[in-house]
């Protein structure tokens, strides 16, 4: 199995926390994965994820359907708004346990521009990256 289908497989333990059939035609999975990968190069807001996205769609499409193409900035905030954080870092540990040894770590931080609107608390995230595989290791919340 290779590493992305191992995430992917891991990301489907975990609840959409949105209301099915309310207009919701974008995958949980998908989100979580442009989200994840859209990390790597940067993007410091969820408009720069979907820029991202949109700029490697072709890319992305290799193992993502992206039926109804790449999420808004509303469909990512709604899902970053109610995510359940543990159930996502238990998927996200699962994952690297399969795929990362031990090694090297660095640690990174960042508050997600624009995500504490209306009154909200801002996201704040925090990531560990095994430095020898340029993978990151475990990401969350790291305030709430």
């Amino acid at each position: 199995m290779t590493k992305g289908a191992s995430l992917m497989r891991r990301l489907m333990d975990v609840d959409d926390p949105r209301k099915l059939g309310t207009g919701t035609s974008r995958d949980l999975v998908q989100i979580l994965v442009i989200a994840m990968a859209a990390v790597r190069p940067d993007c410091d807001s969820v408009d720069d994820m979907i820029d991202w996205a949109r700029k490697t769609e072709k890319w992305l499409r290799q193992f993502l359907a992206l039926k109804n193409g790449v999420a808004s900035e509303e469909a990512f905030l709604r899902v970053f708004r109610t995510l359940d954080a543990k159930q996502f870092e238990v998927a996200f540990r699962c994952w690297a346990a399969e795929v990362v040894g031990a090694g090297g770590v660095g640690i990174d931080g960042k508050t997600v521009r624009r995500s504490g609107s209306d009154g909200e608390t801002a996201i704040h995230m925090a990531s560990a990256c095994a430095t020898k595989l340029s993978v990151v290791r475990g990401q969350g919340n790291a305030c709430q």
